[in-house]
């Protein structure tokens, strides 16, 4: 399957503790896999933003999406809120059927 890429960085950069960057890495590996492997999209796009107050990853694909309803208790899903909590980030994940999937992770820097 053939897709594109895209990343953006926004704002001011802050360096963030290592744990808290690792655990951003594991999440934004994990999102990225699951959207090659399952998803069937075209184009993925993936954002890092950050504010003084915050930092915020998203990562949005054009597939054919899922049932979140069905899926929300899955391992997948249980990992990436998991993941999120351990950082104090928020985690709000958007999919139906034939629509994509929108994850995002807000951390707050203050």
């Amino acid at each position: 399957d053939v897709f594109s890429l895209e990343f953006r960085c926004e704002g001011e950069e802050v360096e963030l503790p290592p744990e808290k960057k690792l655990v951003l890495f594991r999440i934004t590996q994990e999102c990225l896999q699951n959207a090659i492997k399952h998803s069937k999209a075209s184009k993925i796009d993936l954002c890092l933003s950050f504010t003084p107050k915050q930092c915020q990853l998203s990562i949005v694909d054009d597939g054919i999406g899922f049932d979140y309803e069905t899926a929300k208790n899955g391992n997948g899903i249980t990992n990436l809120r998991t993941r999120s909590s351990l950082i104090q980030a928020k985690f709000e994940i958007r999919s139906s059927e034939n629509s994509g999937t929108s994850v995002g992770i807000t951390l707050p820097l203050v």
